[in-house]
C-alpha cells in the first residue's frame, strides 16, 4: 500500500464562498481561499472509516479497485473535512 504519510492536501474553505476572481474567461484561484492539510496515515485511516460510514458505495470502489474520480473527491472531503459533503 502506498503511503500518504506527510503528503500535502490543499483544498477549498468551505466557509469562503469566493474561490476564484475575475470573469467566467479570466478567472484566477482566491489564495486566501485555499487551505491544506499534512495527510497523515492516523488521518487517512480515520476518512476511510468515515467514507465506509457515509459512502459505503465509495468505500467498496477503493477495496475492489474500482475506484475513480468521484470515489477519490469523496475521500478527499473525509480527509479535509472529516465529511462527505458531495458525494
Amino acid at each position: 500500500m502506498i503511503s500518504y504519510d506527510g503528503k500535502i492536501l490543499k483544498f477549498f474553505d468551505e466557509a469562503n464562498d469566493t474561490w476564484y476572481h475575475g470573469d467566467f474567461n479570466n478567472q484566477t484561484v482566491n489564495k486566501e481561499a485555499i487551505k491544506s492539510i499534512k495527510v497523515t496515515d492516523g488521518r487517512l485511516i480515520e476518512a476511510l472509516y468515515i467514507l465506509k460510514e457515509k459512502t459505503a458505495f465509495q468505500f467498496q470502489n477503493i477495496i475492489n479497485e474500482n475506484d475513480d474520480a468521484e470515489t477519490h473527491d469523496c475521500l478527499a472531503q473525509a480527509i479535509a473535512y472529516k465529511d462527505v459533503i458531495f458525494g
